[in-house]
């Protein structure tokens, strides 16, 4: 499989996280043996709640969107690089994350769409996918296929070194400047009013203490 093929050739440390559709790519992910070299885990987000609990907030422009699906890249992110250690074995964190409306049960009233997001230290990508609007279950398979397609071609292009298009990555600014407080119980906070210092640094273990002092 070409996918585990760059994957294992390549020191990474890949998080998957998806909100309405994804399987299709966890399938492909695990049903290589050895994928759990580069594969630290997947996030398979359904309900809201959840959704929200992983990436911080309860958005409020949707959840099959491009903020949110950057959102999930950037937390799963933070999860590839937690699980990617340090000194010379450290490996390279990669976040990739897919917001989806796919066929369901019922003909939604707006279009099925997938928003895609692929992050890593060196290059972003981002992706708009239109759907045909379709019914049942293999639509579904077929929408989830397609989406498993591109994701596919996304981390083969990070893995070859491309730097992803123009202003892909100072498109991740707003939805890091919007929000630019991670608390260490997963919670994302708008930057602080009224006169407070925002000082930025690493705490590591990442604990309450900097937060209330």
């Amino acid at each position: 499989m070409k996918l585990h093929d760059a994957l294992t050739k390549s020191p990474t440390s890949l998080h998957f996280a998806c909100a309405g559709a994804g399987v299709e790519f966890i399938r492909r992910l695990w049903r290589t043996p050895g994928s759990s070299s580069y594969l630290t885990g997947t996030s398979l987000l359904q309900a809201y709640r959840e959704i929200d609990t992983y990436i911080g907030y309860t958005p409020t422009g949707g959840y099959c969107s491009r903020e949110v699906a950057a959102d999930l890249a950037i937390a799963a992110f933070r999860h590839a690089a937690r699980a990617s250690g340090v000194g010379p074995e450290a490996r390279w964190p990669v976040g990739l994350a897919l917001s989806a409306a796919v066929a369901s049960d019922r003909i939604p009233r707006g279009e099925q769409r997938a928003h895609l997001c692929v992050i890593s230290e060196r290059a972003c990508f981002q992706r708009h996918i239109r759907l045909e609007k379709a019914l049942g279950e293999p639509a579904r398979r077929r929408h989830d296929g397609r989406l498993a397609d591109v994701l596919e071609d996304l981390i083969l292009r990070l893995l070859g070194g491309e730097a992803g298009e123009a202003g892909e990555a100072a498109a991740l600014v707003p939805a890091l400047m919007e929000r630019p407080c991670f608390l260490p119980d997963g919670r994302r906070l708008p930057a602080p009013t009224g006169g407070g210092l925002l000082f930025p640094a690493n705490f590591n273990p990442v604990h309450e203490g900097p937060w209330d002092c």
